[in-house]
């Protein structure tokens, strides 16, 4: 499971840098490439891997726009974090396993992890709530970039597309159910 921040972002580039590796948009990046790494080289047996995130959608959030906007300020922290991102999406994509996304009460597949469920050959998602659960329902949250084409662009951190990765059949390779998904109301 990959836990979402704790807290707000960075406030700038002075206190990005300030924080190192204990901004989580870094130390998530890691972990995720750990786990993926772990395995695949020391469990080749496990032939699903399950996808699951806890936290709050709108610090994922916040935290992808600091730190886009970090970078494009020039800020070279922010590009390597981003790029971090990018290479961790890709080892994702060439993987040779079945993956699932779990979506569930408190999740949070927003912007940056939204490109987890996406990345999946299935996603679950449970409608509503569990009984005496008090965490927010599952959702999945797409931030800007994913609507305005960014991704095609280099603004965002995700792997190119490539017959051979999993991701050109999803909607982000489809403008017309590109466009529907951005007109469906959140919630």
């Amino acid at each position: 499971m990959l836990a979402g921040p704790s807290g707000p972002p960075p406030a700038d580039a002075v206190a990005l840098h300030a924080a190192g590796a204990e901004t989580w948009s870094l130390a998530a990046a890691r972990a995720l490439d750990d786990a993926i790494l772990e395995l695949r080289l020391n469990e080749p047996t496990i032939g699903v891997w399950l996808l699951e995130t806890q936290g709050d959608p709108a610090q994922v959030l916040a935290h992808e726009t600091a730190l886009a906007e970090a970078a494009a300020a020039g800020d070279w922290f922010a590009a390597e974090i981003r790029a971090y991102w990018k290479r961790v999406f890709k080892r994702l994509d060439v993987t040779s396993r079945s993956l699932v996304a779990l979506i569930g009460p408190g999740s949070c597949f927003a912007g940056l992890l939204a490109e987890l469920a996406l990345a999946a050959d299935r996603s679950y998602m449970l409608i509503g709530g569990l009984e005496g659960d008090n965490r927010p329902e599952a959702h999945l949250t797409l931030s800007a970039p994913e609507f305005r084409g960014a991704a095609a662009h280099g603004q965002r951190p995700v792997a190119p597309r490539h017959p051979v990765f999993r991701r050109p059949g999803r909607a982000g390779g489809d403008r017309r159910r590109r466009g529907r998904a951005a007109r469906r109301p959140a919630g």
